[in-house]
This record gives structure tokens, sequence and C-alpha cells, in this order.
């Protein structure tokens, strides 16, 4: 839920607020690293993409975290469009994979469809970081 820190200051581009407010916050047990690291999963839930230049805090993080980071973040995204469009009816998630595909098996409390109305942006970031399908059943 702390992903939506941004709503606080303005719906639209709330990952980008949400980005700010996480890097200046002082959450206490969390090295100066390890708040940028949720900096940048809340920035780049939405769609992977900050209005900032990464670079000064990659220098700080390193290349191989920062890309970690954005994997994080495609979760968080992925699991947001799950849930915002099911109206609480997820009961389970199962995942499986194989050499070409990860498949999310989608189990919900009623018996009606999955909608999922910003997959096609999560699959074309999740091909784009894995070089797999991603499948939602």
């Amino acid at each position: 839920m702390v992903h939506y820190i941004g709503l606080h200051v303005d719906y639209y581009d709330h990952n980008h607020h949400g980005f700010y407010l996480a890097l200046n916050s002082r959450i206490n047990g969390l090295k100066y690293e390890e708040l940028i690291y949720c900096a940048f999963i809340i920035g780049l839930h939405r769609d992977g993409v900050l209005k900032i230049d990464p670079s000064e805090y990659i220098g700080i993080i390193g290349e191989k975290n920062y890309i970690a980071v954005q994997k994080l973040a495609m979760f968080v995204q992925i699991s947001e469009e799950i849930c915002k469009s099911q109206n609480g009816s997820i009961r389970e998630v199962e995942c499986s994979a194989s050499k070409d595909d990860v498949i999310l098996k989608v189990i919900k409390k009623d018996l009606s469809p999955l909608q999922l109305p910003e997959y096609l942006q999560c699959e074309k970031l999740f091909r784009k970081m894995f070089g797999r399908s991603l499948i939602l059943q």
C-alpha cells in the first residue's frame, strides 16, 4: 500500500509524487540505499518510467540493483492491475513458468470473468524485462 503515498499529493502522476515523498522521508530502520530502492519501486510501479534522470541514484545503488528494482516495480504494477480491476474478488494467484512463458493463474472468489484492461502494458514490459510472455488466466 505504500506505493499509493503519492495519491495524497495528486492522483495524476501519483507515482512521481510518491517517489519524492519516499525518497525524502525518514523511515526508521532503513539505510539510505534501501530508501532509494523503495522510492524507485513506488515511482516506477505505474508505467516503468520516471520523469527524472536516475543516474544520480544508480551511482549510489548500482546498475544491477536498479535493474532488480525495475523488475520489482513491474510486479507491483501487475499486482495493482489485477487487484483494482477485480474489486476484492481475488482469492489466490498461482504462478508457473516455462522457458518461454510465465503463467499467473488468478483464482477468484466468484465466477465472474477475469478483466484486466491494462494487461497489455504489463505484458509488454514483462516481455522486455524477462524475455518471456506473461499469460494471465
